[in-house]
């Protein structure tokens, strides 16, 4: 079954940085914890975590080219560099959180890369999410927010939590493709920070 993008002539895309495999273990882990406390919860499958810096939806296959060319263009005057993840939390109330997450500690580097990828896209008059970007994983989420009183009690716990490093060499093109089975990602295109 093809996602509803693929039908229309449109690949549903997002702008993304990978993790490694040791961090990917540790946020597992942390799921593992938080799993029995929360019922109604979609988990992200560990292969699937990342950091998003851009959604852009469904977009016609013909800007493919387009796309690529800028997020080249993004990746170029940076370097290399790592973030932290440190503490979770969630977005939504306490009392009915809708998405929960490991957050990511303060990284100059990470918001500049973000910012040069947001201003590529737009620049092919593509729409982007206009809130402020919040640097984050999401680990789930929440189908019923209805007894998530220990959920928030064990992520308030977390809330100082390192889980680890992570090193990013470059941004990814992901094509998400919606299945009855869950989100399916795969890799179009890398973006080598520092590439001339």
């Amino acid at each position: 079954m093809a996602s509803e993008g693929d039908a229309e002539g449109l690949v549903r895309l997002f702008v993304a940085v990978e993790i490694g495999a040791e961090l990917r273990a540790a946020l597992a882990a942390l799921q593992a914890r938080l799993r029995p406390a929360a019922s109604r919860v979609a988990w992200v499958p560990p292969q699937n975590l990342h950091v998003s810096l851009a959604f852009l939806g469904n977009v016609p296959r013909h800007m493919l080219e387009l796309i690529v060319l800028a997020l080249d263009e993004a990746a170029r005057p940076g370097a290399p560099f790592e973030f932290q993840v440190v503490g979770t939390g969630c977005f939504g109330s306490r009392a009915a959180p809708r998405v929960i997450w490991a957050g990511i500690a303060d990284c100059p580097p990470l918001m500049a890369l973000q910012a040069r990828v947001a201003k590529g896209l737009r620049g092919l008059g593509l729409e982007l999410d206009a809130r402020p970007f919040a640097p984050h994983l999401t680990l789930g989420r929440v189908r019923d927010p209805r007894g998530s009183e220990r959920l928030t009690a064990l992520l308030d716990a977390d809330r100082g939590t390192v889980f680890g490093a992570a090193r990013v060499e470059a941004l990814t093109l992901m094509r998400s493709r919606l299945l009855p089975s869950g989100a399916e990602y795969d890799t179009l295109h890398r973006a080598r920070l520092g590439s001339a």
